[in-house]
């Protein structure tokens, strides 16, 4: 399918994720920054780097879009910029 890959190896379970200008949709309801953006990296298929001292904060809300459209909207309450240093690695300062 479009925008979605999938990946199969002998040694690792089987996966799937989606390109990062794939649009997704994700909604969370007082859940902590860190299970959202460990969400938003097994959809995308990414690691995301963050400050550790909002892991525990909530985040709530419906929302869609890209990746980058989707760490814009989680970024805005933390006041958090994104980096990404390439395909696969993203920091959130």
């Amino acid at each position: 399918m479009p925008n979605e890959n999938w990946s199969s190896s002998p040694t690792k379970a089987d996966f799937h994720y989606y390109a990062t200008n794939a649009v997704r949709s994700f909604t969370f309801e007082n859940t902590t920054f860190e299970d959202a953006v460990s969400e938003i990296e097994n959809t995308y298929g990414t690691k995301i780097t963050y400050p550790k001292k909002i892991a525990k904060n909530e985040v709530s809300g419906s929302f869609s879009g890209n990746l980058k459209e989707i760490l814009a909207i989680i970024n805005y309450p933390f006041n958090l910029k994104t980096v990404f240093k390439n395909e696969n690695e993203i920091t959130l300062y």
